[in-house]
């Protein structure tokens, strides 16, 4: 496997980068709905867990000055129900503390704490998510000086600026920074469009759907270490 020198910042995606994310947030969607049935009863006697989320998604592309934040999205879809049914908008508020709650119960990958508590001995390490995921309340989120999220910097990945404010982040040039995610568009030909390199995480082996090439693709992210140990 080559080696990529001269990486000071190691950057990486979360969701499905360094645990799964589908049964996660189905997890979470459950609890929420479940603590609605309790606390604000009209809504589930009205909606369906589907159709709450197929509600949501119709609010989400009603409004895309927010589509790049989901925190945002979600609170005013629940403030939306609270108006609906005559409920008070604190609903909004404690149902997304619920759902959080929730959201941050991720199992990583069997290899990532070990990755991560390896690679922090030689390189900074941050986080760059189009996600929600609070990391100052998942047990590896120890191991990360920095984290980015699109809500912050009102925009999502592939856009430069989240990459960029990432690099501002790790106090050193964007050609020092590698970014490591499972997604080809957003993550790597993001990393690759601020000058960053990449590493693609293909553990499913896809095909390379197109575009710049990453500057490495590995298949589990046990496979990091190996990849940058020569700097």
């Amino acid at each position: 496997m080559k080696c990529i020198d001269g990486i000071e910042c190691v950057t990486f995606d979360l969701d499905d980068t360094l645990w799964p994310v589908e049964p996660v947030i189905n997890a979470a969607e459950q609890q929420l709905y479940l603590w609605l049935a309790t606390h604000y009863p009209r809504i589930t006697e009205n909606f369906s867990l589907q159709e709450l989320t197929e509600q949501r998604l119709e609010f989400k592309n009603k409004n895309p000055a927010i589509a790049h934040d989901v925190t945002a999205l979600r609170f005013q879809s629940l403030l939306q129900l609270a108006r609906e049914f005559d409920y008070s908008p604190k609903l909004a508020e404690d149902g997304m503390r619920e759902f959080r709650s929730h959201r941050n119960c991720v199992e990583p990958y069997a290899e990532s704490e070990a990755t991560l508590s390896l690679l922090a001995e030689s390189f900074t390490l941050g986080a760059i998510t189009n996600g929600n995921a609070q990391l100052q309340y998942i047990e590896i989120g120890r191991y990360f000086d920095f984290i980015v999220t699109a809500e912050e910097v009102g925009a999502c990945k592939p856009d430069p600026r989240v990459f960029e404010y990432a690099v501002q982040l790790a106090g050193v040039p964007a050609s020092k920074v590698v970014h490591v995610g499972d997604c080809a568009n957003s993550d790597v030909l993001g990393a690759l469009g601020a000058g960053c390199k990449s590493i693609w995480l293909n553990a499913q082996r896809k095909v390379w759907p197109g575009g710049q090439n990453p500057h490495a693709v590995i298949h589990s992210i046990g496979e990091l270490p190996q990849l940058l140990k020569n700097n």
